[in-house]
């Protein structure tokens, strides 16, 4: 499947660095002997979810991703990989997808990990660098969805694009929520038109501003 957005409608809407060369390290909690059933069960799809640990952005994208993020979390054989943070939107994946019982695999790099006060995950990963942070996120993760989110998210999100323009890489799905993504997907098509990069956008990942396609195309992932 290829992105659902064509470049038209967009065009006529109006409206660190550093190669990591440590290997990572993963610290798990302590689990029960129910929590091992529910985690290892049978085959689980690891969605990461890339999205702002703000709280004081519009609470129209906190009300409308939390919406979503419920749908996902009360899904079969899912679990969630993110960013390690109770705030904003992160902090509703976080608490959605644990208070389901699924497991929470945080990433994070040495320096944040150091300074993390909320432990808000069942398993980490810690790298050196944010490059090798997201090496990790995209070696354990098997769709990739984009939420809104800052300058983190969107270098994620621009990660993720060139691994996938390299070498065809995981699952891209953008949620374009009240056309958050929708000035950033317009540049991409200019720059595709310009002779800048030779796919546009539904090449390497799949836009959706509508919530219920996105829960469709993560259903259509799991099967």
């Amino acid at each position: 499947m290829t992105g659902v957005e064509s470049p038209e409608q967009y065009i006529n809407r109006a409206d660190s660095s550093g190669i990591s060369k440590v290997e990572p390290r993963r610290l798990l909690r302590p689990y029960n002997i129910l929590e091992v059933f529910l985690f290892y069960g049978g085959d689980l799809m690891k969605l990461f979810v890339g999205c702002s640990s703000k709280d004081n952005i519009d609470k129209k994208y906190l009300d409308d991703c939390e919406i979503l993020i419920k749908k996902l979390a009360k899904f079969d054989n899912i679990e969630l990989v993110y960013g390690n943070d109770t705030r904003g939107i992160m902090g509703i994946a976080y608490r959605e997808f644990s208070s389901n019982n699924k497991k929470v695999t945080a990433v994070s790099t040495d320096y944040h990990h150091k300074i993390e006060i909320n432990k808000a995950y069942d398993e980490i990963v810690v790298t050196d660098s944010t490059t090798g942070r997201f090496e990790e996120i995209h070696k354990i993760s098997d769709v990739l969805l984009f939420l809104p989110g800052g300058l983190g998210t969107l270098a994620e999100l621009f990660s993720a694009i060139e691994e996938h323009r390299i070498e065809k890489g995981k699952k891209i799905i953008l949620y374009n929520c009240d056309y958050f993504y929708t000035p950033i997907i317009e540049e991409l098509y200019k720059l595709h038109q310009e002779g800048f990069i030779d796919e546009v956008p539904a090449d390497y990942m799949m836009i959706e501003s509508d919530s219920n396609k996105i829960i469709e195309m993560i259903k259509e992932e799991m099967n």
